[in-house]
């Protein structure tokens, strides 16, 4: 079984994450076990996902044992849980952004 989540990278639902529960020539049909369970996939354009293929494997044996509302919410929950540490820790949790807006670019005065 291909396990393979995906990201909305267009559309109402930017940035959600989704399980890609069937996948055609052109569509694949999202999952995410709340807003959209099994029986009611969300159909969207592949060009407006972005597929996540690195998917540890704990999650994958989850999702293995049977697909089920709960086992999709569940295994999301523990990815973006998972995903938010590692991003956290290499950046620090305590830094604050820094927005640069406010800088101008120097000017070329003759």
């Amino acid at each position: 079984m291909n396990i393979q989540f995906a990201k909305s990278k267009a559309g109402h639902d930017k940035d959600q994450l989704y399980f890609i529960l069937k996948e055609e020539e052109e569509f694949v049909y999202l999952v995410n076990g709340t807003t959209r369970p099994l029986d009611k996939p969300k159909k969207k354009r592949k060009k407006h996902v972005q597929v996540i293929h690195r998917i540890p494997a704990e999650l994958c044996s989850i999702l293995e044992a049977g697909i089920t509302n709960e086992s999709v919410k569940r295994s999301m929950k523990l990815y973006s849980a998972g995903f938010r540490q590692e991003t956290s820790a290499g950046t620090g949790e305590n830094q604050e952004s820094v927005s640069y807006t406010h800088l101008t670019l120097p000017t070329n005065s003759l």
